[in-house]
């Protein structure tokens, strides 16, 4: 009879199963998400090699592999492949939520955003630098992490989170900038014309003047004649 599963063989196993489910969703979310299709390749290869360590696992556990190897190494292993996996998508949809975000905020100059959104310095934008050192610093940790980890990816998902929280708060918002962009564009607009207006008055009252002056003083020469 082929070997069966631990308890903790069948708890890695399950949660395997569980992780790899909510990398999938990422996965696809990063593709639909990036314009650019910038999902590395070598994401499908961490799945692949997950895969892999999994079928070896069912091979020893059903009798289809005689060759001695470490169930629990081989489960842990494919774990490992699964989080790599996500963390690449990670990086494409936070990429993208950035850009989005970058987006939606350059056509605005920060005193008609503080018009409508008063507390966006104060409550906003420090959460948004903040999960910009975040993801930073989750990047350099995809490249030197030492073997199995669910808490790297983990918490790398939850910064994530954060920054497509932001991205929605920032939706709900930019109709109420844009609306006052508008009446700040328009309220400049009828101030130059209203100055455009003054100084054509002004110029029109001063060549009268000096019109009806020339007028008096040729008038005066002839009746003193």
């Amino acid at each position: 009879m082929p070997p069966k599963l631990s308890d903790e063989e069948q708890n890695l196993l399950i949660k395997l199963v569980k992780d790899y489910f909510t990398v999938k969703k990422l996965i696809i979310e990063a593709e639909n998400l990036d314009k650019e299709k910038r999902i590395p390749i070598n994401a499908i290869n961490e799945l692949r090699n997950a895969l892999d360590h999994l079928m070896r696992v069912f091979a020893v556990n059903y009798g289809l592999y005689e060759k001695n190897i470490n169930i629990r190494q081989n489960l842990e292993e494919a774990l490992e492949h699964i989080y790599r996996a996500g963390y690449d998508a990670c990086d494409i949809i936070a990429i993208t939520l950035l850009e989005e975000i970058e987006r939606l905020l350059e056509p605005y100059p920060v005193d008609v955003i503080l018009k409508v959104w008063t507390d966006f310095y104060d409550k906003w934008f420090p959460k948004l630098a903040e999960a910009k050192k975040a993801i930073e610093e989750a990047k350099i940790v995809k490249g030197n992490w030492d073997g199995f980890n669910a808490d790297y990816f983990h918490s790398y998902l939850k910064k994530v989170e954060a920054l497509e929280n932001l991205l929605e708060e920032l939706r709900k918002r930019i109709t109420a900038v844009q609306r006052a962009y508008e009446e700040e564009i328009k309220r400049k607009e009828e101030a130059r014309r209203w100055n455009r207006r003054l100084v054509i008055a002004t110029a029109s009252g001063a060549l009268g003047a000096i019109i009806g002056g020339a007028i008096s003083a040729v008038l005066t020469y002839l009746l003193m004649k």
